[in-house]
């Protein structure tokens, strides 16, 4: 078990960095911003208004708030706020550019707090169902240690969650962090914010509210005492380790007699060698120390010549004090500098000589190895070289080198040459890419990619000037091929496949497009119990209202509820005595009645003969009398660029981006979390440019066979476009688009981007 110990715990907790950044903030009069008194009298507090502002901090401590994250697994975010009602806007951010890579937003239009950060670069989020948007003053902790992430709001802790591991190594060039606001355009935070700080230590929320608990230790804490306990643990099995290595050593010493020796009152051990000498070797053994004479090495001279320590015989040979021997005249290298000769029993050695140089010494060089120095610069290959004729002689530091030409191989002092050509080899196959030109330059070649192309000419890959997004490749030069579910020429536009007619949702569901895919739900009466768009809407049944299934009957208590395929009827009990009216929503209406549903102002219902039908309120913009809340877009409010593309998106509009449901109100975009299928298949697929993961098994445009397997029989093979029938592998060209071919695959039409289309060049 894991010590907790509250004394251990406070030695874990470092008093840690605070960085408030309002004090921080360089204070000029821009507009849109105004310093205010907030609840803490001490510290500045601002006010933001205008939806023009820049509120950025210096670069300095952009950078401490990323080294910050860098260096700590215990981090919290802090702020004092004021939101004004109905706002969106981000509080905090880490941006580059329009990408954001830490980010802290409260939106008021579906009352969230939403906390964005990136995993192994891509983004991430994490939404808090909460209203921070009152128009009153609240204090905000964001509380992360490790993978721990913990909401405080007004000193309570509202929400705990385990996220995925925060990217901290940050690749981006330039990244800048603000305040009241994403980036430069987007997100901007109308209200006042107060002691806005990010905090290193553990339970740093208690900077905002000292009282808090603190007696559990934080994620981080919990690591730490972990490393410390696992620590421990190995440094007791080294010492349990050590300790029985050093009683197996002891027992061997008391087990074996103790033997040493004495000489000129030096200790020596038992089987100790040692020279007193030159011509002595001693040996310790059993107590006892024994002497002999070093025995001098046999010779095969004639008359040898002993030195040292053997006893000279003849003044013929010579040997060396390594032992070797020479015969009389014979000539050796004593050392790299000296040559000698052995002249009767006399070794006589001369120094080799140097020729003079005409160089400083500060400038002359001295190479291991070589007797004689050269100048620093020496020109080797115009004194002297043996390179062939068909080589290069390269001049180095200390020496040269020979280097056969181009066309010709060998070790550069002889050089044979080869025949290389732009010609295909034996195998066929030509010595550049396919996309390279091969020019001949003698008996060799050189590669070299075209233009559109990058490599080494060997291989050459092409290049797009945009990048290909959502899954997409470039093939070609500024081509991109599509994978199924996008079109564009950078595979930018996602296929509606519901819009077009080109889904395959059958039975009793419709279809509902998302990002790259659609799924079938299953219409209003029915259900699946498996889950909703498997078998594309096959396994749709009809819901029992009459036994509380869905959402029930609302027969009038008089009539008695009989269930019909996706719907139900109310009939009279006893004859004809009884009300053809609803009971909804705990209120009677009349047979023929339609009114506003008071939970959804922007459904209009209907009751006929006691079954209430209810559905989303048309939005006729031409008419006088118009409830904006249920139709945004017929007020005439300001409109809001796209996040990315060069678009103007109309008040009240909405769209996908980067897996986001967004809304256009009154100039300001609010984004939220898409909202997926559940899944309830074990083979699941997320393909890149996928805001949602899918069964395999419901995608026929995968290359997985799974599919024909598993849904064989079930899905009609034929496919009906515009009135045609196609077969399976069909092909053709989507209607009113010639860059975009669709493909039968067993009743279902995979649409993508024709990689070979010319359309789009043609076009104005």
């Amino acid at each position: 078990m894991i010590a907790t110990d509250q004394n251990l715990i406070k030695s874990t907790n470092h008093e840690g960095d605070v960085l408030d950044l309002i004090p921080l903030l360089k204070r000029t009069s821009s507009p849109g911003i105004q310093y205010i008194t907030g609840p803490n009298n001490i510290t500045p507090a601002i006010r933001l208004t205008d939806s023009q502002r820049v509120v950025i901090l210096p670069d300095a401590v952009s950078a401490k708030a990323q080294r910050f994250l860098r260096e700590n697994i215990d981090i919290t975010f802090l702020a004092t706020l004021k939101q004004e009602i109905g706002d969106s806007g981000s509080i905090l951010s880490l941006s580059t550019g329009i990408n954001r890579i830490l980010e802290i937003e409260s939106s008021g239009r579906r009352n969230e707090v939403r906390f964005y950060y990136t995993h192994d670069q891509k983004i991430q989020i994490e939404t808090f169902p909460y209203k921070l948007a009152d128009n009153h003053w609240h204090k905000l902790a964001l509380s992360l240690s490790a993978t721990d992430l913990t909401l405080f709001v007004d000193c309570e802790q509202i929400y705990r969650r385990v996220i995925l591991t925060l990217d901290t190594n940050f690749k981006a060039d330039k990244i800048s962090l603000f305040l009241g606001q994403r980036n430069r355009e987007y997100a901007h935070f109308r209200g006042a914010l107060q002691d806005v700080k990010i905090v290193t230590k553990s339970h740093g929320y208690l900077i905002q509210c000292p009282h808090q608990d603190t007696s559990c230790p934080t994620c981080a804490q919990h690591q730490h005492l972990q490393k410390m306990y696992e620590k421990m643990q190995s440094d007791i099995q080294d010492l349990n380790k050590k300790l029985l290595q050093a009683e197996e050593r002891l027992l061997k010493v008391e087990q074996s007699p103790c033997h040493y020796c004495i000489y000129n009152d030096t200790m020596k051990k038992e089987g100790e060698r040692w020279s007193p000498n030159k011509c002595t070797v001693c040996i310790c053994k059993n107590t006892s120390v024994i002497c002999k004479h070093r025995d001098c090495s046999v010779v095969d001279c004639r008359n040898p010549v002993y030195r040292d320590c053997c006893k000279p015989a003849s003044d013929n040979c010579c040997i060396m004090d390594n032992n070797e021997y020479y015969n009389p005249g014979e000539k050796f290298q004593k050392s790299n500098c000296f040559y000698c000769a052995c002249d009767n029993a006399s070794i006589v050695c001369n120094q080799t000589s140097c020729p003079e140089l005409n160089c400083s010494k500060d400038s002359r060089i001295y190479i291991d190895g070589e007797c004689c120095p050269i100048c620093n610069g020496t020109n080797f290959c115009a004194l002297d070289h043996n390179c062939h004729v068909n080589a290069t002689c390269v001049n180095l530091t200390t020496r040269y080198i020979c280097q056969c030409k181009s066309g010709f191989h060998g070790n550069g002092t002889h050089c044979k040459g080869v025949t290389v050509d732009c010609s295909p080899n034996k195998e066929d196959e030509k010595p550049c890419h396919v996309n390279a030109v091969c020019t001949q330059i003698g008996h060799t070649y050189r590669c070299k990619c075209k233009d559109g192309y990058r490599g080494n000419g060997r291989w050459c890959q092409p290049v797009c000037e945009s990048e290909c997004k959502n899954g997409g490749r470039c093939i070609a030069p500024n081509k991109c091929e599509c994978r199924y579910g996008y079109v564009g020429k950078y595979c930018e536009n996602d296929i509606n496949e519901c819009k077009l007619g080109i889904d395959a949702c059958q039975g009793q569901s419709e279809c509902v497009n998302i990002p790259g895919w659609y799924y079938c739900r299953c219409k209003q009466g029915y259900d699946s119990s498996w889950h909703q768009h498997s078998m594309y809407g096959l396994q749709c049944a009809d819901l029992n209202e009459c036994l509380g299934e869905g959402d029930g009957h609302t027969c009038h208590p008089s009539t008695k509820c009989y269930n019909t395929d996706g719907s139900y009827e109310c009939r009279c009990k006893y004859k004809d005595d009884c009300s053809h009216g609803c009971i909804f929503e705990g209120y009677y209406h009349e047979n023929n009645s339609r009114w506003i549903s008071e939970i959804d102002v922007c459904s209009d219902c209907s009751c006929k003969r006691g079954v209430v039908k209810c559905h989303q309120r048309e939005c006729d913009c031409s008419k006088r009398k118009i409830n904006y809340s249920c139709c945004p877009h017929c007020a005439e409010k300001r409109s809001c660029p796209h996040q990315e593309h060069s678009l103007e998106m109309s008040h009240g509009q909405k769209w996908v981006y980067e897996c986001q449901t967004c809304e256009c109100l009154s100039g300001e975009v609010d984004c939220w979390p898409l909202e997926c299928p559940k899944l309830m298949c074990s083979d699941v697929v997320k393909m890149s440019g996928d805001c949602c993961p899918r069964c395999i098994d419901d995608d026929p445009c995968h290359e997985n066979d799974q599919y024909s397997v598993i849904n064989a029989g079930l899905i009609p093979s034929l496919c009906r476009y515009h009135g045609r029938k196609y077969r399976h592998n069909d092909h053709w060209n989507l209607h009113g688009d010639k860059c975009t071919t669709c493909k039968c695959k067993r009743g279902h039409i995979c649409c993508s981007f024709n990689q070979t289309c010319t359309a789009l060049e043609r076009s104005p």
